[in-house]
């Protein structure tokens, strides 16, 4: 009988794996669980399908069906796993037709991770939007074009609120966007080299807001913005960009170690503390280098990760390099890189904690082949 391998989640980190792992193993059976209608997306481009800079069908690396052909995967999409069973190796999912349990001798966790809400008064009393999925994002480009927006609100100066900003802006909207901190990029930016961007963003005719928290907002024929200091705005429409955090409840109720930062803590060959247990990706903290373990929520990382663990459970030695946190973003004419810590975290925080999903550059991974 075959070995089975379970992998939950199917864009770059689980869809690296598996892909990797038939390349060298042509029995496994390999069954990839998607909860998603898609697999294999390119997440770094999602922010310039706003303004069809990116088309949708340069979005979708491979449909479901073309990479399970392709590669001899058990790919199920519209598959939720509920549970994680490590005694008797179970995984729980549940899709239209009824809750199932498939056994695994190996599981592979690759969940990836969630945008943040910002504990903001009123926030399911309106309509707003993330930039997560092509579906999310598909919906914010169909109401630009259909429903006559001309303001939006973009809560969070990371890397994706400044994409998304920026194509909103080109798209015609008058964009204001609201910063908690006092620089824009605040995880992986110095306070100088921000202090460029802010004119620049600026320059453009955005309403740049730092230091300034999105306290309320109230339903009507317009959505009025309550800012923290008293003051007031009314938008069309409402991005929350706020940062990401790592999908671990499957993890952490069964029992796995989570590191400091939130994310599922692995070893050098993506072991988790229970046996035949492995994660990688938006949901998973590596070593990092500096010896501790960084939580770094991208796409490069994420491919390199499968790579290396496809070898891994097909019996081939392969061990990952400590990651070295390198991202790269366009914020209008300006170019924006960054590579290892800023002094602040090297100074306040002994991990990396990041929090906004960022475009990834050449670094210690190679180009993401799914995934940005």
């Amino acid at each position: 009988m075959s070995r089975r391998v379970v992998v939950v989640g199917g864009n770059a980190g689980g869809m690296g794996t598996a892909t990797r792992l038939r390349r060298l193993d042509e029995e496994a059976d390999i069954v990839v669980v998607e909860a998603s209608d898609r697999v294999s997306y390119a997440s770094c481009g999602l922010p310039y399908h706003l303004d069809g800079q990116i088309p949708e069908d340069d979005l979708a690396v491979l449909e479901p069906e073309t990479v399970a052909g392709m590669f001899d995967l058990d790919v199920r999409t519209n598959h939720e796993a509920t549970g994680v069973d490590t005694d008797v190796r179970t995984v729980t999912v549940q899709s239209a037709d009824g809750t199932t349990e498939l056994c695994y001798d190996s599981l592979v966790l690759s969940p990836g991770a969630a945008p943040i809400e910002p504990p903001i008064d009123g926030l399911d009393a309106v309509e707003t939007h993330s930039v997560r999925t092509i579906d999310d994002v598909t919906a914010i480009r169909e109401r630009v074009e259909t429903d006559g927006v001309d303001r939006a609100l973009v809560v969070g100066g990371g890397y994706i609120g400044l994409e998304v900003t920026e194509t909103l802006h080109e798209a015609g909207l008058s964009v204001t966007t609201a910063e908690m901190e006092s620089q824009v990029m605040p995880q992986t930016l110095g306070p100088a080299m921000a202090a460029h961007l802010h004119n620049r963003i600026r320059e453009a005719g955005v309403d740049l807001r730092l230091d300034t928290t999105v306290s309320a907002l109230h339903p009507g024929e317009e959505t009025t913005v309550e800012f923290a200091a008293g003051e007031t705005t009314g938008v069309d429409l409402v991005v929350l960009a706020a940062g990401v955090s790592p999908r671990t409840d499957l993890a952490e109720d069964a029992g796995i170690d989570i590191h400091d930062s939130g994310a599922i803590r692995v070893d050098e060959q993506l072991q988790t503390s229970e046996p035949d247990v492995y994660a990688l990706g938006d949901a998973a903290a590596v070593p990092a280098v500096g010896g501790d373990h960084g939580w770094v929520p991208l796409g490069g990382p994420a491919n390199r990760q499968g790579r290396v663990l496809g070898t891994v459970l097909a019996g081939r030695d392969d061990t990952l390099d400590p990651v070295l946190d390198t991202a790269v973003a366009k914020v209008f004419d300006l170019t924006v890189g960054t590579v290892g810590e800023t002094e602040d975290s090297l100074t306040t925080r002994p991990w990396r904690k990041c929090t906004s999903t960022r475009r990834p550059t050449r670094s210690t991974t190679p180009e993401p082949s799914d995934s940005g």
